[in-house]
């Protein structure tokens, strides 16, 4: 098993979503390269207003995740031209100074429009950026998402499959680099 631990971040809470749908390509392509995948699903957790905190112990748990990982992956749907709210708000308790500072940071969004995720990913990058993170290139943009799995969640396209599969590969890569 490769030393590397990864963790996975969704930003859909959604049943049925797309995001996790892309996001489960990913974990399986990490697990597959030997990679320690630790997956931060917020379904469940009581999101409050953006400001506000989670749990002390939530707060502790999600940092302390972040903070033993080598690098992050973080998936999002596209919400009117920006990532989700869900995703900002675990980005909001990770502590000050972050504990994504310093992360290397791969990036997937969905969106069921034509041009994808294009904005939402322009916004999660000038954040973690903001923050300190080296967030890589070659962000992946899933377009029509929804007609890209099957009934069983398998994806159709192998084109789609690769670029989905390219996150991780492109974040263990630089990785193993360094």
């Amino acid at each position: 098993m490769s030393d590397l631990r990864i963790v996975v971040i969704c930003g859909s809470v959604r049943s049925g979503s797309m995001t996790k749908r892309a996001m489960k390509v990913i974990v399986e392509e990490l697990k597959a390269s030997g990679s320690d995948v630790d997956v931060i699903d917020p379904t469940g957790y009581k999101v409050p207003a953006l400001g506000e905190p989670f749990s002390k112990e939530l707060r502790s748990d999600l940092e302390t995740r972040i903070k033993q990982a080598d690098g992050v992956i973080m998936c999002t749907p596209e919400y009117n031209g920006c990532f989700s709210y869900v995703l900002m708000a675990v980005i909001e308790n990770l502590g000050y100074p972050s504990a994504l500072a310093g992360k290397p940071i791969a990036l997937l969004g969905v969106a069921s429009g034509a041009i994808g995720a294009v904005k939402a990913l322009e916004h999660l990058k000038g954040v973690c950026s903001h923050l300190g993170s080296l967030v890589l290139p070659g962000s992946i943009s899933i377009a029509e998402v929804h007609n890209q799995f099957n009934d069983k969640d398998e994806l159709i396209d192998a084109k789609v499959d690769k670029q989905i599969r390219s996150v991780p590969r492109e974040l263990l890569t630089y990785l193993k680099r360094g």
